[in-house]
């Protein structure tokens, strides 16, 4: 349609049916936002920043010359990139020509090729002698680059430096991007892109790739840099005051913005020089800061490894189809939650030997209770131990006396990560939680464990089971943070509590029923679960003696603990637990507030605008998704 080759990746669409949302339309109406928006909005006066390197790096030889592209981040100006512009080219030992191109409001991904090239064009005309640039955005402008490499020559490009962004999840099997040198790099405190996500990516881009290539050198680590700045939030980079998405979401940030601005900039130019010299000792700055990064993200690896986390880069096996497995991804799947097996351990009861306890992953309602045995349910299986009775003689021979057998447990559990779907589906860049919401698992009940060791005893309710485990997966997860995050949350983080558990009768109410956070006060928010135990008796045989509990995931208690606990109170209790959890969710959210938006508006073309705004989202939509097939 428009003679631009395109994969358009599910954000994107996002982003576009957003824009010709009415809700989005008040958003971005200037009467509607406060006097620092509008003023972003009436800056937009399409004037690029160029900036030619410092007078006593301008006379260095041609060879020692670079440039660098920065796209804005949506309703900010090239102007307030000029502290961060500066900073970079003092920092760096090259003479280094920037171009900051005018995208308001927000860099379009159709043509973001053509605005690279066009800020590149304009640094050749001021005098810049390359022919090259590196490539970087912040925010937005960033999440869109990778559709800049379907539109301009990959070789005209050094590396790609993403600020206050990470790379997508399917930039991974993308080799243009996976053969250029690329940095993440983001505050510890950005509310718009979270820890957790930057970890994702490190996860992606450099400890998988290692395990794939076996390279684990230093240059396969500059190569994907990635750098979380300590104490700085998502508005660090910029001068002047924030849009509103970063007023209303982003954290408190620890950092000044001279100091915010002097640690960005030594990465990046740090990055950039490495890469334009191969010198290793100006990379030992940046090094440093990784290794920093790495052991700072370490524990949310960890969890998520816990979780059995959907994003780590393994195919769920219950979702692999060997048959059709060219590749051989069901060789290295991922077979359940290891925290669930975890868990099933902790609530057995005392004085019984356990074997192998073990879960699976299946979807909590894939389940036929008449089949024999019923599949994709929890399971007890009686097995045996070898115990050797050792003697180790005189000669330090270790002589076999006798051997003894002993009945074990062999049990095995069922669960299923839930996922936020706009983190999965819609908007791949860090907004949303990649943590499962919840963990629906489905356990043997206490009275089936004592059963299957050969004692009978009466079936007692289990409720209190669910919210203890949850207690304990918080406990765990503070004893996992780095303590400058632990003393962060302490001090001025919203405390979560495991609550109570909400018993339900029949499985199909347990499984739509998703836990719940209620706000005690303005410090501390309880976290409900659900849960579910039947009897050995219950009158669907397949059914009985198991027990079920939606239990909080260790990602997401981290998650939670590293920065959703440090969100404004009146955030947490309205728009991010019970709107962003699912687009449908946003979406109602959304169609609430449009009236209210447009009393505020005031505008007697409101709805005219809105018409004509939603059918050029739509036919936008139409013909990407057109494309895309």
């Amino acid at each position: 349609m428009l003679g631009i080759k395109l994969k358009l990746r599910p954000e994107l669409l996002f982003i576009v049916l957003l824009s010709s949302f009415p809700f989005s339309t008040a958003l971005l109406t200037p009467e509607f936002l406060s006097n620092t928006a509008q003023s972003t909005l009436r800056a937009s006066d399409g004037r690029d920043l160029l900036l030619p390197p410092p007078g006593d790096k301008i006379t260095l030889p041609h060879s020692q010359h670079t440039s660098f592209v920065l796209v804005p981040g949506a309703l900010v100006k090239p102007e307030q990139y000029r502290d961060l512009a500066h900073a970079i080219q003092q920092s760096s030992e090259q003479a280094v020509w920037i171009s900051i191109p005018a995208v308001q409001p927000v860099a379009n991904p159709l043509n973001i090729g053509k605005t690279v090239q066009d800020a590149f064009a304009r640094l050749k005309r001021f005098g810049f002698p390359g022919t090259k640039t590196f490539v970087g955005g912040h925010s937005l402008g960033g999440a869109f680059l990778p559709e800049m490499l379907d539109q301009i020559p990959v070789g005209q490009v050094e590396g790609l430096i993403h600020l206050g962004c990470i790379l997508s999840r399917k930039a991974e099997s993308d080799k243009r991007i996976q053969q250029l040198p690329h940095m993440v790099l983001a505050g510890e405190l950005d509310g718009l892109v979270r820890a957790s996500r930057v970890a994702e990516d490190y996860h992606r881009y450099v400890v998988r790739k290692q395990q794939s290539t076996g390279d684990d050198s230093t240059k396969a680590m500059l190569d994907h840099a990635v750098v979380l700045v300590p104490g700085m939030n998502h508005f660090g980079f910029v001068s002047g005051e924030p849009p509103f998405m970063d007023e209303f979401r982003d954290l408190r940030g620890e950092l000044s913005h001279e100091a915010a601005v002097q640690q960005v900039a030594s990465s990046v130019s740090e990055f950039i020089d490495y890469h334009r010299t191969q010198k290793i000792e100006r990379a030992t700055p940046l090094l440093s800061k990784m290794n920093e990064t790495i052991a700072y993200v370490q524990p949310i690896l960890a969890a998520m490894e816990l979780e059995g986390s959907f994003h780590l880069g393994k195919t769920p096996c219950h979702l692999c189809d060997e048959s059709d497995d060219p590749v051989g991804c069901c060789d290295d799947c991922v077979e359940g939650s290891p925290w669930a097996a975890m868990v099933q351990r902790e609530l057995a009861p005392e004085g019984i030997e356990y074997g192998r306890v073990s879960d699976e992953f299946h979807q909590s309602w894939w389940i036929n209770p008449f089949h024999d045995p019923p599949f994709y349910h929890p399971s007890i299986e009686s097995g045996s131990a070898k115990t050797d009775n050792l003697l180790v003689n005189a000669t330090s021979t270790v002589v076999t006396l006798s051997t003894e057998r002993s009945m074990v447990l062999n049990m095995e559990t069922v669960s299923e990560p839930v996922y936020e779907k706009s983190d999965m589906y819609l908007f791949d860049a860090g907004f949303f939680s990649n943590a499962a919401l919840e963990l629906r698992c489905k356990f043997n009940s206490r009275q089936a464990i004592l059963e299957a060791a050969g004692k009978n005893v009466p079936f007692e309710s289990e409720c209190g089971t669910c919210s203890k485990m949850n207690e304990r997966t918080i406990e765990w997860a503070l004893e996992q943070v780095p303590e400058s995050v632990k003393r962060r949350y302490l001090e001025r983080g919203t405390k979560l509590v495991a609550g109570k558990d909400i018993e339900h009768s029949v499985g199909p109410s347990w499984i739509w029923s998703y836990m719940d956070y209620r706000r005690v006060d303005d410090r501390t928010i309880e976290l409900d679960s659900h849960i579910m135990s039947t009897p050995l008796d219950h009158p669907v045989p397949a059914s009985g003696g198991k027990l079920y509990c939606k239990l909080l995931s260790p990602a997401k208690a981290l998650d939670w603990i590293y920065t959703d606990s440090l969100r404004p109170a009146t955030e947490l209790s309205t728009f991010y637990h019970e709107n962003l959890a699912s687009p449908a969710n946003f979406l109602k959210y959304a169609a609430r507030e449009t009236p209210k938006r447009m009393l505020e508006v005031a505008d007697p073309l409101f709805l005219p605008k809105t018409v004509v705004r939603a059918g050029l989202g739509g036919l936008s939509f139409a013909s990407a998704f057109s494309k895309r097939r």
